[in-house]
């Protein structure tokens, strides 16, 4: 599967952390579990604890994130079309359609 992110993703979200989504999406996928069109990546910091929610809309479970070197918080999808794979901000997704005049 290609992966592509956004730059505003490269230049936000700690690799680590890019990494982990992608390991979470690829473990569905080598369990032949069916991939909604978006996957939905949730980090949130509780009492200096990293956790990631990771849901589409057939699944949903909370994963901590135990000795991660970065904290990050924030929403992102994955994009899943045929044989790639997008990792973008949702607000960005609203700009690209703005920008093209599409409402």
């Amino acid at each position: 599967m290609g992966i592509f992110y956004t730059q505003k993703v490269k230049d936000t979200v700690p690799r680590e952390l890019q990494a982990i989504c992608w390991q979470l999406l690829n473990k569905r996928r080598q369990n032949n579990q069916v991939l909604a069109l978006v996957q939905r990546f949730e980090f949130t910091i509780q009492s200096q604890q990293l956790f990631l929610k990771y849901e589409d809309k057939n699944y949903s479970k909370v994963f901590e994130i135990k000795n991660c070197k970065h904290l990050f918080e924030g929403t992102l999808w994955v994009i899943v079309q045929f044989d790639r794979a997008m990792m973008i901000f949702p607000e960005e997704v609203n700009e690209e359609k703005s920008e093209d005049g599409i409402q």
